[in-house]
């Protein structure tokens, strides 16, 4: 009788640790979403500093657009040149000055520490007009300056991804001069009248030595180096309000601002298996499928402003960090075509838009190739998009046909966006996309394959 109680006794004792570990492995990976976009900022920080020597509070400007060389960012735009900055705003606010535009498309989003889209300048929120407005941290505490507009950061650290609308590589000259007109200047000197130097520009020109990327640095984290790193940068950029339910969960595992993270032997490898978990479901939401819109991803909630869905700011964190509000630009991604078969060079196909399916589009649109890591294709005529400022042929009832193959098609050339000639992915660019394509009453049309490769 007594070994059955023994065994029973033991089997519960082992119940109970498994429940435990199983508590840790979903706690962690709780853990590990809410804080990823932290991370990933403060080491994209480091990294920006380190390669193409961006300094604090003044912009640095990119006047040259991508090509297929360029691997260090993944899906490159061509629509817009960069203006960058990070912001220091725990010793005093810092006043952003942008010049005016005339009828060009420009924003100027402002993200905390935590990847939110907090308040923008630009097109949409502010005109077209110069202007100046004061960036002030969390605990700031001084008065507001007569006449000039306050914006409150939630983290003493903001990110500044300015993107300026240019019209081809002709266009780099003008974005050049405007580029001039963005200046930051600590408050105290300019209310003495003071403006601060414009910044650096061509930060393309920046190392060409191997180094891993950001996401690999991460990745390479184990949970005690990771939650260290977490615990020690939540202490300076203050979690959300909302988050004390969940920070409430975490510091249960001695992760939280200022905390001291030593999970011991046992925890730390149940730890390390719920962050292999979490990637691999984070990277596998990349593949998900999608052919419920044709063939097509459209991210429309939460995101640039997630509140509590940490999910979605991590995957994003993963895909494409700084992204911006729908309200501002939208990126339909396909992987596939209209069949759910994947985008190959060894087929040719056509994106058809009919007449009153144009992407609705308030300030342009394009769709860009790209292979299969998210890199732009080398290609015969250097063209990596197609939108509403290239010289596309329309047809006589207003449709449209863009023909994506490997070969010039010939007499359709001025509708061809050329593939690699192998797997391959593109993007659609909606910048002020309208009403129908923010409720979804617009989706892209699905990409049919019409045949082989020639030659094929």
């Amino acid at each position: 009788m007594k070994k059955l109680v023994f065994a029973v006794v033991a089997l519960l004792l082992v119940g109970v640790a498994v429940v435990r570990v199983v508590g840790i492995v979903a706690t962690t990976a709780d853990a590990y979403l809410y804080g990823y976009p932290l991370v990933i900022m403060d080491q994209t920080h480091q990294e920006m500093v380190r390669e193409m020597g961006l300094g604090t509070n003044s912009f640095s400007h990119s006047l040259s657009l991508p090509g297929p060389e360029d691997r260090k960012v993944v899906r490159p735009n061509n629509d817009t040149l960069y203006s960058l900055a990070w912001l220091d705003l725990s010793e005093t606010p810092q006043v952003v000055t942008v010049p005016a535009m005339e009828d060009r498309y420009y924003v100027i989003p402002f993200y905390d520490a935590w990847t939110n889209v907090f308040a923008s300048v630009g097109t949409r929120t502010t005109g077209n007009d110069a202007g100046d407005y004061a960036l002030v941290g969390p605990n700031w505490q001084g008065d507001e300056p007569e006449g000039l507009p306050v914006i409150k950061a939630p983290t003493n650290m903001v990110w500044i991804i300015g993107r300026i609308q240019i019209n081809g590589t002709s266009d780099i000259p003008s974005i050049a001069a405007l580029q001039q007109g963005f200046i930051i200047t600590p408050l105290p000197r300019w209310l003495q009248g003071e403006r601060a130097a414009s910044g650096t520009v061509d930060r393309e020109d920046a190392s060409d030595e191997e180094r891993l990327s950001v996401l690999e640095i991460v990745d390479a984290m184990d949970a005690r180096t990771f939650f260290t790193a977490l615990n020690h940068l939540m202490r300076d950029q203050a979690p959300a309000a909302v988050d004390e339910p969940l920070l409430g969960e975490i510091a249960r595992l001695d992760i939280g601002p200022g905390l001291m993270f030593d999970p011991g032997v046992l925890t730390e490898f149940a730890m390390n298996e719920a962050l292999t978990i979490v990637r691999n479901k984070l990277r596998a939401a990349m593949s998900e499928d999608r052919a419920g819109l044709s063939g097509w991803s459209i991210a429309r909630d939460s995101i640039g402003v997630y509140g509590t869905d940490y999910l979605t700011r991590a995957f994003v964190a993963l895909i494409g960090l700084g992204a911006l509000t729908p309200e501002e630009a939208i990126y339909p991604l396909a992987e596939v075509d209209r069949e759910g078969q994947g985008l190959a060079g060894s087929y040719r196909y056509r994106l058809h838009f009919e007449a009153d399916q144009i992407p609705p589009a308030d300030a342009f649109w394009s769709l860009t190739m790209y292979d299969e890591l998210g890199f732009l294709v080398a290609n015969p005529i250097d063209r990596y998009l197609l939108g509403d400022r290239d010289n596309m042929v329309y047809n006589p009832d207003g449709s449209l046909d863009i023909y994506l193959q490997h070969r010039n098609p010939g007499e359709t050339a001025a509708n061809w966006l050329p593939t690699p000639a192998g797997k391959f992915a593109v993007t659609l660019r909606l910048y002020l996309p309208g009403e129908a394509a923010l409720n979804g009453n617009w989706n892209p049309p699905g990409i049919e394959k019409i045949g082989p490769a020639e030659g094929s």
